[in-house]
């Protein structure tokens, strides 16, 4: 049953829905993470943010995470293991 209603959000074009989380590659050290705003989901790779409209899923834009700035808040961090 959840294929099918997957398929039909897929079919009429509904975008995704998606809880914040970030990771930390435990091989690469990268840390990888994704949180919502009011108007976006923001990707977020090593300080370099992917902005895609919330509503769309449309790709935005580019922007950096300033270097004074605390990171942002997560509800959880999990190590990728291999």
């Amino acid at each position: 049953m959840r294929y099918l209603l997957g398929k039909l959000f897929h079919w009429v074009g509904m975008p995704g829905f998606i809880r914040p989380f970030q990771y930390r590659d435990l091989n690469s050290g990268r840390l990888i993470g994704v949180r919502t705003s009011p108007l976006y989901t923001i990707l977020s790779i090593d300080g370099k943010e992917l902005f895609f409209i919330r509503e769309t899923g449309k790709f935005d834009g580019i922007g950096e995470m300033a270097a004074d700035l605390p990171p942002a808040q997560f509800d959880c961090v999990q190590p990728i293991a291999k």
